[in-house]
This record gives structure tokens, sequence and C-alpha cells, in this order.
């Protein structure tokens, strides 16, 4: 974002740097420009006295390391081969890990990738993985959750579809002597299907409201569970809503073409 990345020329004996993400700049130097700028690591261990000042050489986009929820933590990266110098030795891990990008398959690569690594014989490669390993890994568990609520969420579009059909049958069938008296008065078939259509649609649409009102209440208890869409998201309120309204027209279709087919006699006799 800001000044530059760690170099080469970074070593034991050269001036210890860092490069910061936003949200320690952020945190530290609000409306500052945070280059150049000086901070340390405290480290807990006994050498917490030896641990020295980093100067700030750049500014990187936050990372979520360590969950896709949440905000980006403060994090600050050093030269591997300062790392002693910034923090000492106590509680620094030894393991390493390098990324590889590749315009081919990935794994066409490992045995080339192992081999240039294992040049430096004290170096040993325990685990490799391609970033959609990694990503399916750390999504394993809200994918779950995504496909539970899914599977909950269409057994309940297919039982509302199902109960306005019970309903708008149940309504037509209760009509039935009134619908006769319409359609024996000069109501066309036409006249008859936007009538029912109509006031279906209107409870369906008092239905969608209240709906809406209630998941807007409720989008925090959906927030951990998404990423990168925000829980009031437009576009995706307005698929839903228009798929209920769809799977409500399907619903009461049948019975309001059932309804069109009214003998007028026979629905004056009915009971």
């Amino acid at each position: 974002m800001r000044g530059r990345f760690l170099e080469d020329l970074d070593q034991e004996k050269a001036q210890p740097v860092a490069v910061i993400n936003e949200t320690l700049a952020r945190s530290y130097w609000p409306n500052e420009d945070p280059l150049g700028r000086r901070f340390r690591l405290l480290d807990a261990g006994p050498e917490r006295a030896r641990t020295v000042f980093l100067t700030v050489v750049g500014v990187v986009a936050d990372a979520k390391n360590d969950s896709l929820t949440g905000a980006a933590a403060k994090e600050a990266y050093v030269p591997m081969r300062q790392r002693t110098v910034a923090v000492g030795r106590m509680g620094l891990s030894r393991q390493m890990s390098l990324a590889v990008r590749t315009s081919v398959e990935p794994m066409n690569l490992t045995n080339a990738i192992r081999q240039e690594v294992w040049a430096d014989r004290s170096v040993p490669i325990t685990e490799t993985q391609t970033m959609e390993q990694i990503l399916a890994k750390v999504t394993s568990q809200p994918r779950f959750n995504t496909i539970l609520l899914g599977i909950f969420a269409a057994v309940a579009l297919i039982l509302a579809g199902v109960g306005i059909y019970g309903v708008l049958s149940y309504s037509v069938t209760q009509r039935t002597r009134e619908l006769g008296i319409r359609v024996a008065l000069g109501a066309t078939r036409g006249d008859v299907l936007r009538l029912i259509v109509r006031q279906e649609i209107l409870l369906t649409a008092i239905g969608l409201a209240i709906g809406l009102a209630a998941s807007f209440a409720l989008t925090r208890l959906m927030t951990s569970l998404l990423y990168g869409v925000s829980p009031t998201d437009p576009m995706t309120l307005a698929v839903i809503a228009l798929l209920l309204i769809a799977v409500a027209l399907l619903a009461c279709w049948i019975p309001a073409r059932r309804a069109t087919k009214i003998d007028p006699v026979v629905a004056l006799r009915f009971e």
C-alpha cells in the first residue's frame, strides 16, 4: 500500500525493520503517515530487555490469517534473518511456510519444489497443500452451517408453497357459490382469475414485508455465518423476495385456474 516490501538487504546487521498492516497503522498512527515510525514487539521471556525498536518501511493490506470471520488483527512482518533481533528467542516457532504461485496444476510441481527445498539438507518438509485445500479446511464449518441452513430454508419454502396452496384451495371451495354468482352475472374467466390471484398476492406481500422486517432484526445472528456478503445485501434480499412471490404465484395458480372452470348452475346449487 505504501513504502516497500522486506528485501534481501534486511539482514542480521542491518537496521531492524518491519512491514505493518493497515489495522496496526490505524491503531497507533491514525491520520498520520506510519513510514519511518518506530515501535517494538515486547517479548515475554527473559530477553525482554534486548527487544529493539523496529522501523516501519512499508504498509500492506490486512490479511485474515487466523479466521475468515471477525476483524483483521494488528500484524507486523519482520525479516526472517532479523526475527531474533526483533523479538528475542523466546516463543519463536522454527516453522516456515513457503508459498509458490504457479500457472499450472500445483500438485504437478510438488516434486520439483521438494528438490529445491532439500538442496538445504537441514530443512525438512512436513506438509504440502494447495490453496484450495487450505481454504476448504478453513471454510468447512461455515460451509456445513450454510448447507444445513439452506436445507432448512428449502423445506420452509416448500412448506410455505404447500400452505399457500392449501389455504387458497380451501378459500376457493368456500367461495364456490360467490364465484358462481359472479360468473352468472357476466364475470369472465379472466376476471375470476385476477380476483383470486390479486387477493393471494396481497396476502403474500404482507407476509413478505413482515418477513423482511424480521430478517433485518435478526441480521446479527447471521453475521458469523457470512464472509464477503452483508447480512442486509440488497441483491440477496431482492432475489429471495422474488423467489417467494414466484412460489406464491405457482401455488395459487392451480386453484385459481380450477375456479375459472366453475359452472354457474352447479355453483348456485353448492352447499
